[in-house]
């Protein structure tokens, strides 16, 4: 009895992939993203309030959550060093 393993590894890669996008688009709390972007609670929300970061409202509500891969995304815009004009 032969088993087709092309099709099992397909669907493992397929499932990766599932599972890899909901970890970076995994909803956090402003404790969540102090601890991920390694600043202070309050930091997070005076960045909040002055839209330096995306937020989404789940349900509609107060509630403010940041999405982990837009958090990624500001660390990396952040982390890149300014182009400066070096002319005098």
């Amino acid at each position: 009895m032969s088993v087709d393993r092309s099709s099992r590894s397909e669907k493992w890669t397929g499932d990766v992939m599932k599972i890899e996008h909901q970890f970076l688009d995994r909803l956090l709390t402003a404790r969540e993203a102090a601890e991920m972007l390694r600043v202070e609670v309050s930091t997070i929300r005076r960045w909040t309030s002055d839209r330096r970061l995306p937020v989404c409202h789940p349900g509609g509500g107060r509630a403010v959550r940041y999405r982990q891969s837009d958090l990624l995304k500001c660390l990396e815009k952040w982390s890149k060093p300014a182009l400066r004009d070096t002319a005098p």
